[in-house]
């Protein structure tokens, strides 16, 4: 194995979630594991104790891909709700119910808005 080296010059712009963040949404199925298997329905309004409903959540990665407009190449880590949302949106299908995306750590999705290659 080898360390390889991250080059973030061909990117316009990079997010990614904090550190914070991560963490306390891998604990999730640990600390409510009933919350988490009604959450995992994706039923559009249901709220895990101190989070949000997937309604809510949609509205936020809508809002960030309009902010994304002016930016060509854009580098996201995110975790599964944003990136199930992105691939429904892709693929043009309902936004809630069900899991349609599965993914596990580390994946990679990549994805061109229409009109731009």
């Amino acid at each position: 194995m080898s360390l390889v080296g991250f080059d973030n010059s061909c990117f316009d712009v990079i997010y990614c979630s904090s550190l914070k963040r991560c963490k306390q949404t891998a604990e999730c199925g640990r600390l409510y594991t009933e919350e988490f298997e009604q959450f995992n329905v994706f039923d559009d309004g249901y709220v895990m104790p101190a989070g949000e409903s997937r309604r809510v959540n949609l509205d936020r990665v809508l809002s960030w891909l309009n902010d994304l407009e002016h930016s060509d190449r854009i580098l996201a880590v995110a975790h599964g709700g944003p990136i199930d949302f992105i691939c429904r949106i892709a693929a043009g299908i309902e936004m809630h119910g069900g899991r349609m995306f599965g993914s596990s750590n580390a994946n990679i999705f990549l994805f061109a808005r229409s009109g731009r290659e």
